[in-house]
């Protein structure tokens, strides 16, 4: 049985602040493959983000304070014509800031479930409000943060795979990190929280938790070749 995989990524990044932002497009896209676009901004609640054409937005997120920074979760179903790059704008008051975003192409896929995570006083520790899939099946854990001020994500929990890239601008430095990892949903359907991880200093952020689901299973199946469904297991931090 298959688990969801990421077949290829991208990175995009503007230190220089503006209203165009041109995000690369991971390779080899073929149809029906899953795309994702996680897209961070400085700015904050005064920001306004279009959604591309032929995207759909899944979640938009903002971090604690007006001023702070905000990310934007898109997906797509592959046509296999997208190209290699998608423009997303952003608009309203201070619309012209620095982004940053992590792009990727995902195969063996069927379905997914979302949990949008706004507003998280600031701490090291990052976590997100989980989620409660629909289905049992192989699956794959993807974490979204959003984190600001130059704070990278400097641990994560173990089998965990980090894409993350960062944006300087004028005002701030927004940082888009993805945390993903295979995960087996059992017919109990129990709560699916965020893959561990701890920010390097205490600062406000914000995420999204998205569960991808592949093959379902039958009778509750067997386990993820390196993390499962156990809260203390996915807790777990790599110091």
């Amino acid at each position: 049985m298959a688990f969801p995989t990421v077949a290829t990524s991208a990175i995009t990044d503007y230190s220089a602040d503006q209203t165009s932002h041109v995000i690369n497009l991971p390779s080899g896209i073929t149809a029906g493959d899953l795309l994702l676009i996680w897209f961070t901004i400085d700015g904050g609640t005064s920001i306004g983000v279009t959604t591309p054409s032929g995207w759909t937005l899944l979640a938009d997120v903002n971090q604690a304070g007006a001023s702070t920074d905000k990310g934007c979760l898109f997906w797509r179903e592959a046509t296999g014509g997208e190209g290699s790059t998608v423009t997303i704008s952003s608009t309203g008051v201070g619309a012209s800031q620095s982004s940053a975003a992590v792009a990727l192409r995902i195969s063996d896929w069927t379905d997914f479930d979302v949990q949008a995570s706004s507003d998280h006083a600031a701490q090291t520790a990052l976590t997100l409000t989980p989620v409660t899939p629909t289905v049992s099946s192989q699956a794959r854990n993807f974490s979204f943060f959003n984190t600001q001020g130059n704070r990278d994500v400097t641990e994560q929990s173990e089998g965990a795979t980090v894409i993350k890239t960062t944006a300087s601008g004028l005002t701030a430095n927004t940082i888009a990190t993805v945390l993903h990892a295979p995960i087996t949903i059992s017919a109990s359907l129990e709560n699916v929280i965020a893959l561990g991880a701890r920010q390097s200093s205490s600062t406000t952020y914000a995420g999204v938790l998205l569960v991808v689901h592949g093959d379902a299973l039958s009778g509750g199946g067997g386990s993820a070749p390196s993390l499962i469904n156990s809260q203390a297991l996915v807790r777990g931090i790599v110091i």
